[in-house]
């Protein structure tokens, strides 16, 4: 598994915190994941190839 890291204003990471701690997530990496691959598998089967999920950009 290959680690990466994300900057995430104060407020904003309280709120993840506060998420994962509701959903009964281990940590922050396995809700990462459950948000990210939806979000992934979405933009793969959508036909419009430009649009990239969650505001992201590409590179």
């Amino acid at each position: 598994m290959e680690r990466f890291t994300i900057s995430l204003d104060d407020e904003l990471t309280h709120q993840f915190d506060e998420f994962i701690a509701g959903k009964g997530y281990g940590n922050r990496s396995e809700a990462a994941r459950d948000l990210i691959a939806p979000a992934w598998a979405a933009q793969r089967s959508t036909s419009l190839p430009n649009v990239w999920p969650l505001g992201a950009r590409r590179t």
